[in-house]
């Protein structure tokens, strides 16, 4: 009986060693599967030292058919959608607004240091531990409130939102930013630390130059990645955001803080490793000589020398028909504002409909002779726009309005008013134009003859004047803008030409005026363009922007 019970002791101690082994074994098993906390690496580069070449992991970004050369081929509106393909695509992590109490640590540290991070406007150094905004924020560079987001997305994406010292980002608020230093009174903005941070007025507000390209780049990122529409909401102008672009080079910085990022959430903002597509999405071209990662602005990367031009056309239809413009480079067919490499071929072909009989084109702002087939070719050497028209100039059937129109001698008192802008060639006349169909203003229907008219044109009077050739200026500020008389369009600059806008709002169809000696001055508001005048082109017979007030332009005005 003992020896039974020994037996059944020891059984029962083998199974509850053997029970012990399993449940060590599971314990263990579960510690060993245990994630491993994922680390960043922490900023090291120093600000405000230009970066003169791109990271390895920018390089190895832009690959297949996103590569700089074929992305900066493509028209304006093509390349930010393949842009917001790109940085969207990519994208494997949305961080959330929680995450950046501790990524911006990572992303803003001061050269590599785990507890100190650089703040976005003041450069101030800050401990990097959340103390619930007592201290810093996570400032969203596109303010919440002018944006289609709030702390999800956009809102909380690691490219966009930036640290900054919280009684700086309690003075910008919601404000856009915008030029304020020289443009009248403004205020300083100061941090805790009561280093000077920027400056603002009730309208805008202006960061230090240190650091304008990092916020321009950011709204950009924002703007194509996030698909926000309002950029000029936020920001003064397009103008501005380009000038800040290349005023404030991107630094060391800005590219190890993409680095950074691409390493939490996957993609990167390409207009820190490519400035250059800030110009390209707004169809402008890249400046000269300015200062990019890529070491070549204004042309492509992978061994290919020759800069690349913009080729643009318009089709300046008439009340006599329209037609079809087809342009190649190299044999290759290429869309309006696609840029081309130096050297190619272009082909240009006309093919007007069945109402148009006769068809023009000027290119660069001169007329050219067609050849058969209403086909033009061309080598191109610079950056290039052209126009064709369908059908001859028409000429005016509407009903004269019964007002004499004279001649300003000298400056008026009051410049608002009804006009007549007008030409001269030898001794002939020529009148602008009104384009009652909206469309943009060519270089033929912009010209019309006051004999073709039948305007009439003695001792500075001009008579028989219909409504067609009439626009109304008005006051703006310190500029005016001319409304066609007949219709709810507006003159406007644009590359160069004439076009018509559907506001005044915007720098192109804002202008100065001035007389001297009884010559007019019709000069842009616009600082990018402020050299350009309207005037009227002797030789070639139409009107347009000029960089010289060579050519003369002449004020009548109603009564």
């Amino acid at each position: 009986m003992r020896a039974s019970r020994k037996r059944i002791l020891s059984l029962l101690l083998i199974l509850a060693m053997i029970f012990s082994m399993f449940a060590s074994f599971s314990i263990t098993a579960g510690a060993e599967e245990a994630a491993e906390p994922v680390t960043y690496a922490y900023n090291t580069a120093k600000r405000d030292v230009v970066c003169t070449s791109m990271s390895v992991q920018a390089k190895a970004y832009y690959t297949r058919s996103y590569t700089f050369e074929k992305l900066s081929r493509q028209s304006a509106s093509t390349l930010k959608t393949s842009l917001q393909t790109l940085m969207t695509n990519t994208q494997t992590r949305v961080t959330t607004y929680d995450d950046l109490r501790t990524l911006s640590g990572n992303s803003d540290s001061v050269l590599g240091s785990e507890t100190k991070m650089c703040m976005l406007y003041s450069s101030d150094r800050l401990k990097n531990k959340w103390d619930s905004g007592k201290t810093w924020n996570r400032e969203h560079v596109w303010p919440q409130s002018r944006g289609t987001f709030r702390t999800e997305n956009a809102g909380s994406d690691l490219h966009h939102l930036h640290p900054c010292d919280s009684k700086v980002n309690n003075t910008r608020g919601n404000l856009p930013y915008g030029n304020v230093v020289g443009n009248g009174s403004y205020r300083v903005a100061l941090s805790a630390a009561e280093t000077i941070s920027g400056f603002y007025t009730n309208k805008y507000f202006e960061p230090l130059d240190n650091v304008k390209g990092d916020v321009a780049r950011t709204l950009l990122y924002v703007y194509v990645r996030w698909d926000e529409k309002n950029l000029t909401d936020v920001i003064q102008s397009t103008d501005v955001l380009l000038d800040w672009c290349a005023k404030d080079p991107v630094d060391k910085f800005e590219m190890c803080r993409n680095d950074i990022v691409q390493s939490i959430e996957g993609n990167r903002n390409v207009f820190i490793d490519y400035p250059e597509f800030a110009w390209l999405i707004f169809g402008q071209d890249v400046p000269e000589g300015i200062k990019t990662p890529s070491g070549n602005a204004g042309t492509p990367v992978g061994g290919v020398t020759k800069p690349l031009y913009t080729v643009s056309w318009r089709d300046a239809a008439t009340s006599k028909g329209a037609g079809t413009v087809t342009v190649t480079a190299d044999g290759k067919a290429i869309t309006s504002g696609q840029r081309v490499k130096a050297g190619s071929l272009i082909k240009v072909s006309l093919t007007p409909d069945n109402r148009s009989s006769v068809t023009a084109l000027s290119v660069a702002g001169r007329r050219v002779t067609l050849n058969n087939g209403n086909t033009y070719t061309f080598t191109l050497s610079k950056n290039t726009s052209m126009i064709a028209t369908w059908g001859k100039a028409s000429t005016s059937t509407a009903k004269p309005n019964g007002v004499t129109y004279t001649k300003l001698t000298t400056a008026p008192g009051n410049w608002e008013g009804d006009y007549v802008l007008v030409g001269q060639s030898g001794s002939t006349y020529y009148v602008l134009k009104a384009n009652l169909t909206g469309t943009a203003l060519s270089t033929t229907n912009a010209a019309v003859t006051t004999t073709a008219a039948a305007m009439k044109l003695s001792a500075g009077k001009l008579t028989n004047v219909s409504d067609d050739y009439v626009y109304t200026c008005k006051k703006s500020g310190a500029y005016y803008y001319f409304k066609e008389k007949n219709s709810k369009n507006y003159l406007a600059y644009k590359a160069g030409s004439l076009t018509t806008a559907t506001t005044y709002s915007g720098a192109g169809t804002l202008w100065s005026l001035s007389v001297t000696s009884g010559t007019g001055t019709i000069a842009m508001k616009s600082k990018s363009v402020d050299k350009y005048r309207l005037c009227f082109n002797p030789s070639s017979k139409f009107f347009r922007c000029y960089t010289n007030n060579t050519y003369k332009i002449f004020f009548y005005k109603a009564g």
